[in-house]
Parts: structure tokens; C-alpha cells; sequence
């Protein structure tokens, strides 16, 4: 599975495109620090422009719930 955080207006074709926002065009809405994902499921993981508004503690539960559903060797 390739994983869009934060995708905002930008669906990605062949990615779960996932954002707080309900007036988005995410597939579903979650927090980009609360994956509501299987550890190890995604292959692949694109957030831009996503981090800097997170703020510092929001941004390491992103980092690490990032490294917590993404593969080993994955993107």
C-alpha cells in the first residue's frame, strides 16, 4: 500500500490519500500522528508540505507512527 499524508487537495491515483480535513479529498479521514493503520502495512509513504504544521510533539508521533507502519526496506 502507498500512503498520501496530509494529501489536502492533491488525491493521488494508487495511494491511500489520507487528511484531518473532511472537506479534502482524502480517501479517509485520520491524523497524520494517529495512523489508524497496521504496523508494517505500507510500502511507500508521500507527505509534502505536512510537518511544519504539526508543530514539535505532533511532529515526532507523526515520525514515529510513520516508522511504525512503514515495511522494512520501504519508501
Amino acid at each position: 500500500m502507498k500512503l498520501n499524508i496530509g494529501c489536502g487537495y492533491k488525491h493521488l491515483k494508487g495511494f491511500l490519500n489520507v487528511d484531518s480535513d473532511m472537506d479534502s479529498l482524502a480517501d479517509s479521514a485520520m491524523e497524520a500522528y494517529d495512523l489508524q493503520l497496521a504496523s508494517s502495512s505500507v510500502d511507500e509513504i508521500f507527505a509534502t508540505q505536512l510537518i511544519e504544521h504539526l508543530g514539535f510533539f505532533k511532529g515526532k508521533f507523526f515520525l514515529s507512527e510513520c516508522f511504525r507502519v512503514l515495511q522494512p526496506g520501504g519508501i
